[in-house]
């Protein structure tokens, strides 16, 4: 369904990040990585979604860019405790 939602509408940020979710749970990181960039890229302020991005960062082995994604989703959200 999210892929039918961004098909009609390569801009909803929404359909992208469930989509990132979903895959994320499915344990297929690489796919829930090029959502949560693609949420990103459409809307850099989307609530927690450097916490998400940096959650599959991790995943994939990228830590570097997970720590500066987490302490984004920190400086976001200084209240974000599964940031820290």
């Amino acid at each position: 369904s999210y892929q039918r939602a961004v098909r009609l509408n390569p801009k909803l940020a929404s359909a992208y990040f469930q989509a990132g979710i979903l895959f994320a749970k499915l344990r297929n990181h690489g796919q829930a990585l090029a959502n949560f960039n693609r949420v990103r890229q459409l809307q850099a302020t989307y609530p927690r979604i450097d916490f998400y991005l940096g959650q599959s960062l991790e995943a994939t082995g990228q830590l570097e860019a997970a720590t500066a994604a987490y302490g984004q989703a920190m400086v976001a959200n200084s209240a974000d405790q599964q940031a820290y």
